[in-house]
């Protein structure tokens, strides 16, 4: 009798309590969907251009990457560095992940999308646009397992330097080539935003990016001498190998494991002394050093193309392009471009790097040389007559 009272009265509870909860309910007109609320912002970049020097430097596209840290959630989208005609903001494509909690496509035919980020602290990025870095982004954003996966910036590299440059004769082919200038490639800005946990689609979060330039600043100098009093130099090419392309954006770490060649005109000068000085600049990751002062292929070599013009006996003017090679295995050594750090990391030594070649080149009608004594020779490498229009 006694089994069957407590019975009766933790049934009587049950259903009490029961009640109670569907009181609560009513009371407070609860609508429970939380699988349909999604909380996102729509994200807004704007760049901030003062640290460039010039309009001509600002890449036509910046490519984005945010970070959630806590649960490392990541995604990524291309961006326009300047509004559009007509806008008053910047709109994005994006790369990666492909989930509608991230983007939104447009319709409307601007080939762009909303881009979204979940409730959080995130850490946006933004870095140079470059084909070679779409594929490589679009890795990273996927990788979802590991935490400290790298995030590698690479410049664009070709096989044919292109048709302007049909005369180029080509004595290292060690590699294959990248741009290394005008001043346009590798720009890196952070901003930190925090979304809100009752965020809306139609809610603005706005991520300011001020870019700034950390390529190298690499310039070459080397001055010539006139053997022949009736020759002029017109112009002075130049190729120079061991470029580095690669470059993890979240350490700024370098990749040497392969190197290219970039090729870059020199403005001409003329020195008190009589000489002419050869200036030129290079906008690169950093310059592998050769691994000897004597070879003359692979990386470090300064190649150049000296176009010279004189009048024959006959009194035609001919124009000639002579070639040569010189080793700066001494100039990487004095001023090195990159570095290994205490944790076998390669990074720049520097922003900028003055690459001098104290050894002067001797200019005549037929082939470049040097002093015999010169610490950095030059090679003549003029294999033929070359007549030029």
């Amino acid at each position: 009798m006694w089994r069957n009272a407590k019975n009766h009265i933790a049934v009587t509870w049950l259903c009490m309590l029961g009640l109670i909860v569907l009181q609560g309910c009513n009371i407070g007109h609860l609508d429970l969907h939380f699988a349909e609320t999604i909380y996102k912002g729509q994200l807004l970049v704007e760049y901030d251009w003062s640290k460039s020097e010039k309009d001509e430097y600002i890449p036509d596209s910046m490519i984005v990457w945010a970070v959630r840290p806590v649960f490392y959630e990541k995604t990524a989208s291309v961006w326009a560095s300047l509004p559009a005609k007509g806008e008053d903001r910047l709109y994005g494509r994006s790369i990666a992940p492909d989930s509608p909690n991230f983007r939104a496509p447009y319709n409307n035919g601007t080939g762009r999308d909303s881009l979204f980020l979940i409730p959080g602290e995130w850490i946006v990025s933004s870095y140079s646009f470059s084909e070679a870095s779409v594929e490589v982004v679009r890795d990273y954003i996927n990788n979802q397992a590991e935490a400290r996966d790298l995030l590698i910036y690479k410049k664009n590299v070709f096989e044919k330097l292109p048709e302007r440059y049909y005369y180029w004769y080509e004595r290292n082919p060690y590699s294959i080539w990248t741009k290394a200038g005008p001043r346009q490639a590798l720009f890196l800005g952070r901003d930190t935003i925090v979304v809100d946990h009752v965020a809306r689609p139609d809610s603005l979060y706005k991520a300011t990016i001020t870019p700034e330039f950390v390529e190298q600043i690499v310039t070459v100098n080397f001055e010539a001498e006139l053997l022949d009093s009736d020759i002029q130099v017109d112009s002075i090419v130049c190729a120079m190998s061991g470029v580095i392309t690669n470059m993890d954006l979240n350490t700024m770490g370098l990749d040497v494991s392969k190197t290219y060649s970039a090729i870059f005109h020199t403005d001409l000068t003329h020195t008190e002394d009589g000489y002419i000085r050869a200036t030129g600049q290079l906008f690169t990751p950093g310059i592998v050093r050769s691994a000897s002062s004597s070879m003359l292929q692979g990386p470090g070599l300064l190649s150049v193309c000296v176009f010279v013009s004189y009048d024959a006996e006959n009194g035609e003017r001919k124009y000639r392009r002579l070639d040569g090679t010189a080793n700066l295995y001494h100039p990487l050594t004095e001023t090195p471009s990159v570095l290994y750090d205490e944790n076998d990391v390669v990074r720049q030594t520097t922003p900028e790097l003055d690459l001098t070649i104290r050894s002067r080149m001797q200019i005549s009608r037929d082939r470049l040389s040097c002093a015999h004594d010169a610490i950095t020779p030059w090679e003549d490498a003029t294999e033929f007559e070359a007549e030029l229009n």
